[in-house]
């Protein structure tokens, strides 16, 4: 008697060549023989679509949310290093981060 680990060998032995096949976004089922019992075994191959865009608004959602990193880093850098903060950086940091608190 065979092990549940056979019979998932054997199916796995299905030869690839006769499997189903996707041509042109049709599925063309065929026929495959098992090696050990001979007997036919419909099989379905299933091709995934290819990765998409992400979504604008989530792309610009993380945009500005970087770019709120990126300045409040240098604000901090400058903060510790006792050096004056460049003005335009507050005002672009407020701006995003009210722009970034309605995502």
């Amino acid at each position: 008697m065979k092990s549940e680990d056979d019979l998932q060998l054997n199916e796995e032995k299905l030869v690839s060549e006769n499997t189903e096949r996707i041509i042109e976004n049709e599925l063309i089922p065929v026929i495959a023989a098992s090696e050990t019992s001979g007997i036919g075994i419909l099989t379905t191959e299933l091709k995934p679509p290819p990765i998409g865009l992400c979504p604008k608004n989530i792309w610009e959602r993380n945009v500005k949310i970087k770019r709120l990193n990126e300045v409040s880093s240098a604000i901090a850098r400058y903060y510790q290093a006792g050096l004056k903060i460049n003005p335009e950086w507050i005002e672009e940091y407020n701006e995003l981060v009210e722009i970034v608190s309605k995502y």
